[in-house]
């Protein structure tokens, strides 16, 4: 089974988004709309089928960069912040979302910027579909899934699909 520095590192170097790799230059949980927010990009790469989803915060995405050197578009995480920053993700999850998908932040050294980037890691779900079960600012409650690198709302056989696929892995 390949490293999770070895996914992620075409992604983080194209700055190319992908169905079930996000990054982010930094999240800011510190009010709800922001939380709200975040869970609701958590939840669609939960919905969007396939394996391991991941977020990686310390990155900018190609739309940002003007530079092809990665000490310029790796920003870095703070190592120190990753206790708290756990616990507000758990706690924007567990405010917003239902079902609760598993996640885990995980800190991965980026030898060529010399810096530390946050990795976010959401298991692959077999409770489909996450929904966002308050509204927030401008983030309105529902199932939301990737297309492409855009987190759009589910159509109604998406959401049909999620719901067969989490059924059908019971069975197993």
């Amino acid at each position: 089974m390949p490293d999770l520095f070895s996914i992620l590192d075409p992604v983080i170097i194209s700055g190319l988004e992908t169905r079930k790799i996000d990054l982010k230059r930094e999240i800011d949980l510190s009010d709800k709309p922001r939380a709200a927010k975040f869970a609701k990009i958590l939840s669609a790469l939960t919905n969007t089928p396939g394996g391991t989803a991941y977020i990686v915060v310390g990155v900018q995405d190609q739309k940002e960069r003007q530079s092809k050197d990665p000490r310029d578009y790796i920003v870095g995480f703070d190592p120190d912040k990753a206790d708290e920053f756990q616990r507000q993700i758990q706690q924007a999850i567990e405010n917003y979302l239902d079902p609760i998908p598993l996640v885990e932040l995980r800190l991965v050294d980026y030898p060529a910027a010399n810096k530390m980037l946050g990795v976010i890691q959401i298991a692959r779900s077999f409770k489909r579909p996450h929904r966002l079960k308050k509204d927030s600012g401008d983030v309105e409650q529902g199932v939301y899934i990737k297309r492409g690198a855009e987190t759009r709302s589910a159509t109604e056989d998406e959401i049909t699909a999620m719901k067969e696929a989490s059924e059908d892995s019971r069975l197993i």
